[in-house]
Formats: C-alpha cells, sequence, structure tokens
C-alpha cells in the first residue's frame, strides 16, 4: 500500500458528533453491504475490505449495474466507516467547512479523520479501485505509529 501525506493550509472546521436517528441511518448502511457483495461477488461468505474492493470494481465494468453511483457511495462508504468505528475507535461526525459539511469518522481521542463517502465518490469519478483495504490500513498504520494529534477535551 502506498500512502501520500500532504500539508496543506488550515480551514477552519465545525465537527460535530453524529448521534440519535441519524447516527442510527449511518449505522445501518452496514446491513446493504452483503447483497452487494451476493451481487458482484456472487458466492462470497464473510466478505472482507479485499471483497470489497473486488465487487467494486466488479460492479464499475458490469454493463448491468443494480446499484447506482449514489447507492454504492452509501453502501461501501458506510461500511469502510463503520468498519473503522468498530475496529480502530474511531466516531461518526460531521465537518463542516467553506467547501460544505461531509460526513467523517474520527478517532475519540485524535486528530485522525477520514471522509468514507467522499473516498468512494472520488473513485468513481476517476475510475479507480482497489482502494478500501489500502484507505483502512492508512489509517490503522497511523493510529499505530503515533504520528497523530491527541484531541483535545470537549
Amino acid at each position: 500500500i502506498t500512502a501520500y501525506e500532504s500539508t496543506v493550509e488550515p480551514v477552519p472546521q465545525r465537527v460535530t458528533v453524529v448521534a440519535g436517528d441519524e447516527l442510527n441511518r449511518l449505522q445501518a448502511l452496514e446491513v446493504q453491504g452483503p447483497n452487494f457483495i451476493s451481487t458482484y461477488l456472487p458466492g462470497t461468505s464473510d466478505p472482507n475490505l479485499k471483497d470489497y474492493d473486488l465487487a467494486f470494481r466488479a460492479w464499475q465494468v458490469s454493463v448491468s449495474r443494480q446499484h447506482s453511483n449514489e447507492q454504492v457511495v452509501e453502501i461501501l462508504g458506510g461500511h469502510l466507516g463503520n468498519k473503522c468505528i468498530a475496529d480502530l475507535d474511531m466516531e461518526w461526525v460531521t465537518v463542516t467547512d467553506q467547501y460544505g459539511t461531509d460526513y467523517a469518522v474520527r478517532g475519540r481521542a485524535t486528530e485522525v479523520m477520514a471522509f468514507p463517502f467522499s473516498t468512494v465518490l472520488k473513485r468513481i469519478e476517476n475510475r479507480e479501485y482497489d482502494f478500501m483495504y489500502g484507505v483502512y490500513h492508512t489509517i490503522k498504520q497511523t493510529l499505530a505509529s503515533g504520528n497523530y494529534k491527541v484531541r483535545d477535551a470537549e
């Protein structure tokens, strides 16, 4: 996995922890993943992130797609975000800045943040694939390295 790091000028952000019905909706996206996998990668049981990458690629090249771009963004972004939360002590947040508002996952005690829905959308727009496994493990490695800021108490 090759990861690139870049430094950008800081942009003021408002980060809000997602709760209530909105959180329930994001968590519920997880149940759509197995159907996506069985549609584009039949015969797969107990899928992992590499299987999601393969199913995404099969969806990209499919001549008769059964899921729209928007559905794929929700299904795969939801799966990636919920996996980070389950495995890496993260939480769903909304981030609002000068560019708009987007969902992200953020370390509960760190300034490590990723944007799972935007990650999927970018791959659709750029016709890229093989990213779910890499994004997850890049976040995991960042958290394991200690190369991050500890978040101030809120």
